[in-house]
């Protein structure tokens, strides 16, 4: 199944994101914060989508950091929880 940005946009929240110890990790080693996530979501856009993925689809989003620095990131979302892969 797609996924709609709009349903990221209206679920976003520091509650409704998971992200695991190693993604953590990988963020920090990147200078990536739960701000620029945010940001990424709320102002980019779905450039591809994995419906395929296990155990739920997932999608490539563009978009800008809190610093408007060009940022990738790819989510799944389910009953709410979106997931930072």
């Amino acid at each position: 199944m797609a996924i709609e940005l709009r349903q990221l946009q209206d679920s976003l929240s520091d509650e409704s994101l998971f992200i695991t110890k190693r993604m953590r990790l990988r963020c920090k080693e990147r200078g990536i914060s739960i701000d620029d996530i945010f940001a990424c979501i709320k102002g980019g856009k779905i450039i591809r989508q994995y419906e395929n993925d296990k155990p739920f689809s997932s999608c490539l989003i563009n978009g800008l950091s809190a610093s408007k620095i060009p940022l990738h990131i790819v989510v799944s979302f389910n009953e709410g929880v979106i997931y930072l892969i």
